[in-house]
């Protein structure tokens, strides 16, 4: 409410310099997130697109690993050309490595981030339900990555998009037309008016 941060998570600091020594080691686009600007040690075209497409904060060269890691980190944001890079090589390299400083989730299927234990949408929106006294039962949420699945789930109704992560569908009470076609008018006409 009037723009009041409920919670703030950090990845650990060796965490961020393992994910950035791994990024430079196999050359994979990587940006951590600080809040309103992102850092990277390499620039590259697919963190502009990550900028100018999807809006996210322009990422900025850091001098170094440790610089990046000196900072307040709330996420590494991994963005390959091609999904069979994300779910063959960086993914299940992450996997066998994070164990419990931190986990992994995907919005999009060329992207994968490395996110603070504790952290989710659903953990997000379970604070702002509390501030405003709305119970979970009373919201209808809508997604389509797997970094949506955890919200779903908490809350009362869970809808996901035709075009949604299968994971995502799975946990789904509903699944409308993709976001291309309507689906969150969909949702909304069907489920909530």
């Amino acid at each position: 409410p009037g723009g009041k941060v409920l919670a703030k998570t950090f990845l650990p600091k060796d965490v961020v310099k393992d994910a950035f020594v791994y990024a430079e080691d196999h050359a994979v686009p990587c940006c951590a997130f600080l809040g309103k600007e992102n850092r990277t040690l390499s620039p590259h075209f697919l963190l502009d697109e990550l900028h100018e497409r999807y809006f996210e904060p322009k990422s900025l060269q850091a001098e170094s690993v440790e610089a990046i890691a000196s900072e307040n980190v709330h996420k590494v944001l991994y963005f390959a050309e091609d999904k069979k890079t994300i779910d063959e090589v960086v993914r299940p390299y992450w996997e066998s490595r994070i164990g419990g400083r931190a986990k992994l989730t995907q919005a999009i299927p060329e992207m994968l981030e490395i996110v603070p234990m504790g952290s989710s949408k659903a953990i997000a929106l379970e604070k702002v339900l509390a501030e405003y006294g709305i119970e979970a039962e009373e919201v209808m949420a809508m997604g389509d990555g797997e970094n949506d699945v955890e919200m779903l789930s908490f809350a009362g109704l869970g809808v996901a998009v035709e075009n949604a992560n299968p994971k995502l569908k799975d946990v789904a009470d509903f699944v409308v037309s993709s976001n291309e076609k309507n689906g969150v008018a969909e949702a909304l006409w069907n489920l909530v008016l």
